[in-house]
């Protein structure tokens, strides 16, 4: 019996003005890779999620990963609690990578 893995690679990254990479990125193997927007729908503030379940988890699935490709640029990524200054979801997931993870990709495009 052909059982279809579990999305097994976290792509962490901006989301403004960056979801047609994302996409890209994901359409290399849909099965594969993680991502939020199409994984975890449930995840979204204007939806009524709290931040902190939102990174709780966020970090569950960096932790369950067996790769983490983060493609960064000169976007700081999202803020938590939004307007207000604070840390950026993609900093959490950076942060949760480089303590628990042994496998982090890092891609950088213009402009950084």
């Amino acid at each position: 019996m052909n059982v279809d893995p579990e999305p097994d690679i976290f792509l962490s990254s901006a989301f403004r003005d960056f979801m047609d990479v994302r996409a890209k990125i994901r359409d290399i193997n849909p099965k594969r890779i993680w991502t939020v927007e199409e994984d975890r729908k449930d995840l979204d503030q204007s939806l009524g999620a709290s931040p902190f379940y939102i990174v709780d988890e966020l970090m569950a699935q960096v932790r369950r990963s067996k790769l983490v490709i983060c493609v960064l640029r000169d976007v700081y990524g999202t803020s938590l609690f939004g307007e207000t200054e604070s840390v950026s979801f993609l900093e959490t997931e950076i942060y949760q990578a480089a303590l628990f993870h042994g496998n982090v990709r890092f891609f950088l495009m213009e402009p950084f």
